[in-house]
């Protein structure tokens, strides 16, 4: 099959280990990211998007799937639900032959040629970099008799039912800040020395933040905000200063009586100053708020998918533990309606009280950010195995715990768009009581994977060395000597 000159390319950049890796069954959500960032970084495509891996919620499909000729009758083709009513029957689900016997008895050759799949989409293109490789080694390259007109064998379902692209659009409102009052702002964050500040061009106040698409008439209708109204906050992970205006409060009742819904139970305006609220956790108490008025010029409305790549505060965040299984906050962890508990707090009690306890036993701190950036901090201890199931599983959770999501995290539409790193090494001696920081930074999950295999080989080789080798004696210069020699005087017989 003639892949897209795209596909192509991107593959030949990939390893013959990766590409193995990509061929797997439940791995093209993995593929699919990795094409995301090759794309964004090598050829300037930003405009790309993925559809994520299909799944099954209350009997109906979501998501990408993708249809096939030849039925693949292995247990992972299954669902667990399908496994437990096999099992309940009467079926042996260790045998393929009763596998079979289910699907025939059962009607389902038609369903199960459907299989959960990802891709990437750009410009009506499709760009599946795990379906099919070069080689016919790729997961569906036997499973695809026919390969003629491939496109129409890739289907987003909904409810069950084919659309044309499951990305909603939403619609996403904010008032700008006068450009006086964004300067005088932007200097008072500088001098209060807040951490990572929102820099002054995005300093604004979210009026709309819908998941529905509605028609809004932005306003250009002046706000003054005052300075006896303001307090400091922490909304999730982002630092905020709150405001109070009547006007701010009829303009998003409007947009909620024209259809916008709304994930909070009340409106509260405020302008986000940092979207790192942990790091400020020394300063929050001795912060002052503003002493002077902020005045609000006008008012824009944007495409709340647009909207995603204007902040950075994480949409999902936990560990992965040594085993591969997720860590995560739970409704019960709640301040109140908008603050989360840190990373710190989720630890302590299991684990101890520092991300160091965590990292040297081999756990992964991950973040996923408004921009659907999949970060990973970690100890280059760490086990690939450990990497590899930890980002399944998020990628699965994600499928599966969509409103668990929201009720939890306030959070809607997480995906993993792109991924990033932080490779932490530790030292003998830490700086500032700190035991691991960070040595390697990267954006690709085979860049990560490849740098432990490389650390985890050449620590094998040091313990493959024997004991009594000469590559263990220090190799010391010995000092050059010099002996003088007297010449004897000749003398005449």
């Amino acid at each position: 099959m003639k892949l897209h000159p795209l596909v192509q390319e991107f593959l030949n950049t990939i390893s013959s280990y990766n590409k193995k890796m990509y061929c797997t069954r439940n791995n093209c959500g993995i593929a699919s990211s990795d094409l995301l960032r090759w794309l964004e970084k090598e050829k300037k495509i930003g405009t790309a998007e993925i559809v994520k891996t299909g799944y099954i919620k209350d009997d109906k499909k979501f998501g990408g799937w993708i249809e096939v000729d030849v039925i693949d009758y292995s247990k992972d083709s299954f669902t667990k639900k399908e496994l437990d009513d096999m099992m309940s029957s009467g079926y042996d689900t260790r045998k393929e032959s009763e596998r079979k016997r289910y699907v025939k008895d059962n009607n389902l050759e038609n369903e199960l040629k459907y299989i959960p799949h990802s891709w990437v989409e750009y410009r009506g293109n499709i760009l599946d970099p795990s379906g099919f490789m070069p080689d016919g080694t790729g997961q569906f390259d036997n499973l695809i008799l026919n390969k003629d007109s491939m496109d129409k064998r890739y289907k987003i379902f909904k409810n069950n039912e084919i659309v044309e692209s499951y990305l909603f659009e939403g619609t996403y409102a904010s008032y700008k800040l006068s450009k006086e009052s964004a300067q005088n702002l932007s200097d008072w964050i500088r001098d209060s020395e807040i951490i990572e500040p929102v820099p002054i061009e995005e300093l604004h106040v979210t009026t709309t933040y819908s998941e529905a698409d509605i028609e809004i008439e932005p306003s250009d209708k002046p706000i003054i905000l005052k300075k006896e109204d303001f307090d400091i906050a922490v909304f999730g992970r982002a630092l905020v200063l709150t405001v109070k205006s009547d006007e701010l409060q009829n303009i998003h009742k409007s947009a909620i009586e024209a259809g916008a819904d709304y994930k909070y139970e009340s409106y509260k305006p405020h302008i986000s100053l940092s979207y790192n609220s942990e790091a400020n956790d020394n300063l929050l108490p001795l912060l002052m708020v503003p002493d002077f008025d902020i005045t609000l010029s006008h008012e824009e409305v944007e495409k709340l998918k647009e909207s995603f790549e204007m902040e950075s505060e994480y949409k999902f965040w936990g560990w992965i533990k040594p085993n591969g299984s997720l860590l995560l906050p739970t409704s019960k962890m709640r301040n109140n309606e908008n603050e989360i508990f840190n990373h710190v707090t989720l630890l302590y009690g299991s684990i101890g009280d520092s991300y160091n306890d965590a990292y040297d036993i081999g756990m992964i701190r991950f973040l996923i950010d408004n921009k659907n950036i999949l970060q990973f901090e970690l100890p280059i201890t760490c086990s690939e195995s450990t990497i590899v199931k930890g980002y399944r599983n998020i990628e699965n959770y994600l499928i599966a715990n969509e409103e668990k999501i929201r009720k939890i995290f306030g959070s809607s539409n997480v995906y993993i768009k792109n991924f990033e790193y932080g490779l932490n090494i530790k030292k003998d001696n830490p700086p500032f009581g700190k035991n691991w920081y960070t040595k390697y930074e990267g954006n690709s999950l085979q860049e990560l994977l490849n740098r432990i295999r490389e650390y985890n080989l050449n620590l094998k080789l040091k313990e493959d060395i024997p004991a009594n080798s000469t590559a263990n004696i220090p190799v010391v210069p010995m000092p050059m000597t010099f002996k003088m020699f007297r010449r004897k005087k000749i003398t005449e017989k």
